[in-house]
């Protein structure tokens, strides 16, 4: 399964290489956040790094389980005050940081 939107909402920062985050992700099967879809999924994350590379665990808090594998390790862990970067299985992923989100309701 193939799973295009995913979107997160942490609540709060840790230092650049070190620290962990706590937060939520909404996935969607439709592929975009507005998406008509029978499976969603809402899952509690945890995010733990260390001198750039870490891991994501993934808990799924209701819906559909969507995501095979629950525990991602990363690579190459940035986090500014605008993103997160990271490489997770050889793909580079960027994390924009949401002020204001009409899609979420301002959340």
């Amino acid at each position: 399964m193939s799973v295009v939107f995913v979107g997160f909402a942490y609540k709060a920062l840790a230092p650049a290489s070190n620290g962990t985050l706590f937060g939520t992700v909404f996935v969607n099967q439709g592929g975009y956040a507005n998406a008509t879809s029978s499976a969603t999924s809402l899952y509690n994350v945890t995010l733990t790094a260390q001198k750039g590379s870490g891991s994501l665990l993934l808990t799924l808090l209701s819906g559909k389980d969507l995501v095979q594998n629950h525990l991602l390790s990363f690579s190459n862990y940035t986090i500014t005050a605008s993103q997160i970067t990271m490489v997770i299985g050889g793909h580079a992923v960027t994390i924009p940081w949401e002020d204001n989100d009409t899609i979420w309701n301002h959340l």
